[in-house]
């Protein structure tokens, strides 16, 4: 094929043509775009104005880092105006590194170029070490309960890797259901778990503690290629909720409502706030619907315990082709998930949700859900609602069950006085 060269030349520019302009109207002219100029202005003004100003009403609060996108924080403002859109900005702000320092403090694997966090008592056995106040006091709370969750770590990383599986033949290879040597790494690690002497947090006053692991069991995680003894796993938004709460109390906002991705939330009002909660489960054709509606009167806090995944909730939980669930609800005992039903929701006017988590751990996962234990947490001023084969159960006298999902039925559990 024949080419040929291109004009390299630059173009010849056309003869300017000059053009007299008639003077005789230029003040009027000149007056029309000085008016046109001014209206601009002020329309962008306005416009600017009303991008920033806050007006009253409820406004969703964004993190842009961090943890942020695994909570939504709704705040009523009141007054609108700039006193509010002050307040807006400098709650954005608070919240955006709130997110940020909750999601360094509690992450077992981010690396810190500065400081410590789990990750780096994680990489520290057996030497003392100064966190920040938030992780002490988690692990303050955690052995308040006596509750050893926290060092499932390796299994719960074993949970993660099994939830983002493709298909069944490579979620077998995680699957302890499914695997010999799975279910046998599951039951030697929550043997080491339930064990202080094999594994402990000490707590040493003045933020310090040290993470105390046995040589038996560094030889164990040496072999399996264990780095994560401590993970708060599905626990960690509980804390992280009761920290955000605390903090942004203390910097006077106690007009919103806190809630997490995967089911726990806080109401800042100092009374209890009416709520229509909209109670999920897992439907037998393969997703989650809303089992009912409920018209709560007491809703300070919440812990909604779901063993199954939410539209568009991905690494959280594993559905097999024949429908079975892998879930994070990791029994200390053997270290299997377990779920004794689908959803669990314990409420209370006034309880955090740490309270309400540690409350219906034990209660959740089990074989069998204990209707008699569920339903004499009235007497602590904490109310339940279960979904157990297509039964919608309640223990608040005052809930009102609404719009039932087709087929289901509600069943009110006996309830205790207040002591």
């Amino acid at each position: 094929m024949g080419r040929t060269a291109r004009d390299r030349r630059p173009p010849t520019p056309k003869p300017v043509e000059r053009v007299q302009m008639d003077e005789r109207h230029f003040s009027r002219r000149m007056i029309a775009f000085l008016l046109c100029l001014a209206v601009a202005v002020a329309a962008l003004g306005y416009g600017v104005y009303s991008w920033l100003n806050t007006e009253p009403g409820w406004v969703t609060i964004e993190a842009r880092g961090g943890c942020g996108p695994e909570f939504t924080f709704r705040y009523l403002f009141t007054q609108g105006g700039m006193e509010d859109t002050d307040r807006h900005r400098t709650l954005r702000n608070l919240f955006d590194r709130l997110t940020i320092q909750a999601y360094r403090q509690f992450s077992p694997a981010e690396v810190l170029e500065e400081g410590t966090n789990l990750q780096y008592i994680n990489a520290h056995p057996n030497q003392n070490v100064q966190v920040e106040p938030v992780l002490y006091q988690a692990f303050e709370q955690a052995q308040a309960y006596e509750d050893r969750s926290v060092y499932l770590g390796p299994l719960y990383g074993l949970y993660t890797d099994l939830a983002y599986s493709q298909d069944d033949g490579e979620a077998r290879g995680y699957d302890p259901y499914e695997s010999p040597e799975q279910a046998a790494f599951c039951q030697t690690v929550a043997d080491f778990a339930r064990d202080p002497a094999a594994v402990n947090v000490k707590l040493l006053g003045d933020n310090t503690l040290r993470l105390e692991v046995s040589p038996a069991y560094l030889s164990y995680a040496q072999d399996q290629g264990v780095e994560t003894f401590l993970d708060f796993g599905w626990q960690r938004n509980a804390y992280i909720i009761d920290y955000f709460a605390k903090e942004l109390a203390s910097q006077g906002f106690t007009s919103g409502v806190l809630t997490s991705t995967d089911g726990f939330s806080r109401s800042l009002f100092a009374g209890a706030e009416p709520s229509l909660y909209s109670l999920y489960t897992w439907h037998e054709e393969g997703r989650a619907v809303v089992a009912g509606q409920v018209q709560l009167d007491q809703i300070g806090g919440a812990a909604d315990f779901r063993a199954f995944p939410m539209p568009g909730q991905e690494g959280r939980c594993y559905v097999r082709e024949d429908g079975q669930i892998r879930h994070p609800y990791v029994d200390p005992e053997d270290g299997l998930c377990r779920a004794a039903v689908p959803a669990l929701v314990l409420y209370a006017p006034d309880k955090t949700c740490v309270q309400l988590m540690e409350q219906g751990r034990r209660l959740f996962i089990a074989q069998n859900l204990d209707r008699t234990a569920l339903a004499a947490l009235t007497g602590e001023g904490i109310y339940a609602l279960a979904v157990e084969n297509g039964t919608l159960l309640h223990s608040d006298p005052a809930a009102e069950v609404q719009e039932l999902y087709s087929g289901y039925e509600a069943q009110a559990l006996p309830y205790s006085k207040r002591t």
